[in-house]
């Protein structure tokens, strides 16, 4: 008995599976990569904060806001990923939220500064 099956489906799917994990695996690559550069050009932005010339202070806010923010992102993107391949590990560490709230309350009132 001879049996023929259309694996097309299956043959498929696999090709798309290592297609994705391929694309997951540059996308941690390439964002873990990214993490250190912008680290330092946040640095060298505040760096440049300590300077009294006004047109320097100007640039240097827009570079430090745009690093921070850029940075954010990247590290979202690499968070997703790992979420993505399961590869996340939760950090289950006691946080002292009453502290905050009386942190928060204290900048509110005018008592603490950031």
């Amino acid at each position: 008995m001879l049996t023929i099956r259309d694996i097309t489906e299956i043959d498929r799917f696999a090709k798309v599976s290592a297609a994705n994990k391929m694309l997951s695996l540059l996308t941690s690559t390439v964002t873990h990569e990214m993490i250190t550069p912008l680290k330092c050009v946040i640095q060298f932005g505040t760096t440049l904060l300590k300077s009294k010339d006004p047109n320097v202070l100007k640039e240097a806010e827009l570079i430090v806001s745009t690093a921070k923010l850029l940075l954010s992102q990247v590290k979202l993107t690499l968070d997703k990923n790992m979420l993505d391949n399961n590869a996340f590990v939760p950090n289950f560490e006691y946080y002292p939220l009453n502290k905050t709230i009386i942190d928060v309350t204290r900048i509110l009132d005018g008592q603490a500064s950031l």
